[in-house]
């Protein structure tokens, strides 16, 4: 990185970070996470990916408030968090769990998303407008009015995220949520995770498998045995076959492909960029 983007860089607000964070599941045993530390900048869009059992959604639950650590610093947007203003982590923080029906409360679309907002003691005058431009993100305006049993796992998915929306939160936790999803739907909600992070400069948090999903992330965050192993900008994480091995993570379909060609032909560059491949094996294609 050059001098300029690294100035870039350095300017960018911290959403959240983490210091010397130690936690564990039971306190008469070694911690599962010791000394974890980074940060995570606003308006990024962040994948964090890792092997089973190697901390990810551990970390996206303490992010939340839904763990808290033994020891170690959090802060979110420079303010650290204690147990006198843990509402900060409330209203800046939502998140989306791997199961919709999980997170599914009312009985129609309409009414799960409301209840956030009485929660919140919206106005009642407000809350209609509020459901309807959430819905309107999330493309589920035709869905409000009908039951949870009519809706698809998708569905349910956005209805959740929509729900989450309503609540205007500056960042955004997706915890392993496409991994119940047919392809289709996984599709479409990574397309809605990208859009709420550069329209509507949200700071995404990705828990996820998915590599397919870290190629349009500005950063991935790799962890092992609760502990950051690299963290950069995906081209950098997927340089080193042999790092991808140790930590049980894939090669996204578009360098594979490019691996795959440039064998073949070593005019044709490695790369996570879908469309500059295309170039490239179109260029080749006319001569």
């Amino acid at each position: 990185m050059d001098d300029k983007a690294l100035n870039k860089e350095e300017k960018k607000e911290v959403a959240i970070s983490f210091k010397n964070i130690v936690f564990g599941y039971d306190k008469s045993t070694i911690p599962f996470i010791t000394n974890l530390s980074f940060e995570i900048n606003n308006g990024d869009y962040v994948c964090i990916v890792g092997g089973n059992g190697s901390g990810k959604s551990t970390i996206s639950k303490i992010i939340s408030g839904l763990l808290r650590p033994w020891s170690g610093e959090i802060e979110i947007f420079d303010k650290v968090i204690n147990k006198t203003n843990s509402k900060i982590l409330h209203s800046n923080i939502g998140i989306i769990f791997q199961n919709p029906d999980n997170q599914f409360i009312g009985l129609t679309a309409e009414d799960d998303i409301a209840f956030g907002l009485e929660n919140y003691r919206i106005n009642p005058t407000q809350i209609w407008d509020i459901i309807y431009n959430s819905a309107q993100i999330v493309e589920i305006q035709n869905l409000l009015k009908l039951d949870a049993s009519q809706l698809s796992g998708g569905q349910k998915q956005k209805v959740a995220i929509a729900s989450v929306i309503a609540l205007n939160p500056k960042i955004i936790i997706f915890d392993e949520s496409t991994s119940m999803l047919d392809p289709l739907a996984k599709i479409e909600l990574k397309q809605l995770m990208f859009l709420l992070c550069k329209k509507f400069k949200k700071t995404i948090i990705s828990v996820t498998h998915d590599m397919e999903e870290i190629v349009d992330a500005d950063k991935v965050l790799v962890i092992k045995d609760g502990k950051v192993e690299k963290y950069g900008k995906p081209a950098n994480i997927f340089e080193n076959r042999d790092f991808l091995k140790n930590n049980h993570l894939d090669i996204p379909f578009v360098l594979k492909l490019s691996q795959l060609i440039s064998n073949k032909n070593n005019k044709v560059n490695l790369t996570l960029d879908r469309n500059k491949l295309l170039k490239e094996i179109d260029s080749l294609c006319k001569k």
